[in-house]
């Protein structure tokens, strides 16, 4: 089966501001590479993490996925298709199925739109709509992420951490995405809290067949929802492999280093299943 997503070599850097002495002496501005030959694929239906720590270039790289980023060279393919030299509507196509869900809804979404707009207008601008009413589009986009049809009406400020990013949620999906590109998008969410959006994730990708990047730097809460995990240090993925594997048997030192930073993740021994037995 072909992958949904293919990338081969994937590379991004940035320079660094030119300082004064830069100026002065000739010199060519600092480069950072922040994401390093990067290469990994997706599956219809699979979850795969991009885990490391802070600066390891694992956000950079999911934000090249739909070219939010432009990389510097390498290739994407979506369904086979290099997304590399798309422009005007053909890009703005792959945006629209592939989705980014990002840590701070609050700062993405609109204080002055309430819920309902924010929704319906990503629905009217990638033209979703189709023949349900805006009131039903609404309604079914809150009920998918479990959020009662009287939200429409408020506002993000109105909402709870969790809350705002089961909107966040909602409108992503009111694109009719096929990937979804979740950049740390529990970290800054209660554990408690952290729980339901990974079960909602999870009913996401049962229900309605997503395929999901989940960026992030905890690794207990990579082993509640993965199928693979990519290691990634330096802007490099050092370790790729089926989640249980890796957590179990870790292969790089790097991958080892992280795990003694979390001895026993508490969802490492649980089922996908038994997680979702959590409301």
């Amino acid at each position: 089966m072909t992958p949904v997503l293919t990338v081969t070599h994937l590379v991004k850097e940035f320079r660094l501001r030119t300082s004064l002495a830069h100026r002065l002496t000739g010199r060519q501005p600092e480069v950072v590479r922040a994401v390093d030959d990067v290469s990994f694929s997706l599956g219809r239906g699979e979850i795969l993490g991009l885990a490391g720590e802070s600066g390891s270039g694992k956000s950079t790289t999911a934000r090249c996925l739909n070219r939010l980023v432009e990389p510097d060279s390498g290739r994407i393919l979506f369904h086979g298709e290099d997304i590399g030299d798309l422009r005007g509507r053909a890009l703005n196509e792959v945006r629209r199925r592939i989705q980014m869900v990002f840590q701070d809804p609050f700062s993405s979404l609109n204080p002055r739109m309430s819920i309902g707009d924010a929704i319906l207008e990503a629905g009217r601008v990638h033209r979703r709509l189709g023949t349900a009413t805006p009131d039903q589009f609404v309604r079914d986009r809150l009920d998918m992420v479990r959020l009662p049809a009287s939200f429409r009406d408020r506002r993000p400020r109105d909402l709870s951490g969790g809350q705002r990013q089961r909107v966040a949620i909602a409108r992503a999906l009111a694109t009719s995405p096929e990937v979804i590109v979740a950049d740390e998008a529990v970290s800054a969410l209660d554990v408690s809290v952290q729980t339901e959006i990974v079960n909602l994730f999870l009913d996401l990708r049962d229900d309605l067949g997503l395929s999901i990047v989940f960026v992030s730097h905890q690794l207990p809460v990579l082993a509640a929802i993965t199928d693979r995990i990519a290691v990634m240090r330096s802007g490099a993925i050092v370790e790729l492999a089926p989640t249980h594997d890796l957590l179990r048997a870790p292969a790089h030192p790097y991958t080892q280093s992280l795990l003694a930073a979390h001895p026993h993740p508490p969802f490492l021994d649980r089922t996908k299943n038994e997680m979702r037995t959590h409301p």
